[in-house]
């Protein structure tokens, strides 16, 4: 069976908060998904937008191949794109905002605490989006199949 993953690439944060404690991106997204359903949310959200890619995504591959063309090595590749840059423009619109609690995370993207910044608090800056403090949670955004496509043949 062929699944659909969400999930992130796996690099060590800076010490952004001084805490000596380098989190990872991978520790961030299952704290994130556990709390407030990060990866879930976004799914529920565009799940027909996301099933449209992956379709679109396998009919191209299905007429490549018809019309002579090797298949190539990840079909789904171009869907696995749309899905990531959707993504990334969830959070850069800060829809996840209008869905979720208030949470400490909301609050600190309203104040515009900014990790990115030398100063991580300034009470001029303007609020951000939630969930992209660094940045680094929703550059290393990843979509991608696990298992087998046809386990049978």
């Amino acid at each position: 069976m062929l699944e659909l993953a969400l999930g992130v690439i796996d690099v060590k944060y800076g010490d952004a908060h001084g805490t000596g404690r380098q989190e990872t991106t991978g520790e961030v997204a299952e704290i994130l998904e556990a709390r407030y359903n990060v990866f879930t949310i976004f799914f529920e959200e565009r799940q027909d937008k996301i099933s449209e890619w992956l379709a679109e995504a396998m009919a191209d591959e299905l007429t490549a191949v018809l019309n002579g063309r090797p298949p190539a090595h990840d079909p789904l590749f171009p869907a696995m794109q749309k899905i990531e840059a959707e993504f990334r423009q969830f959070l850069d619109n800060d829809e996840i905002s209008a869905i979720m609690p208030i949470t400490q995370q909301i609050v600190a993207a309203q104040m515009g605490v900014n990790h990115r910044k030398k100063a991580g608090y300034n009470k001029n800056r303007e609020a951000r989006p939630a969930l992209i403090d660094t940045g680094l949670f929703q550059a290393s955004f990843r979509a991608f199949t696990q298992g087998k496509f046809l386990d049978n043949v």
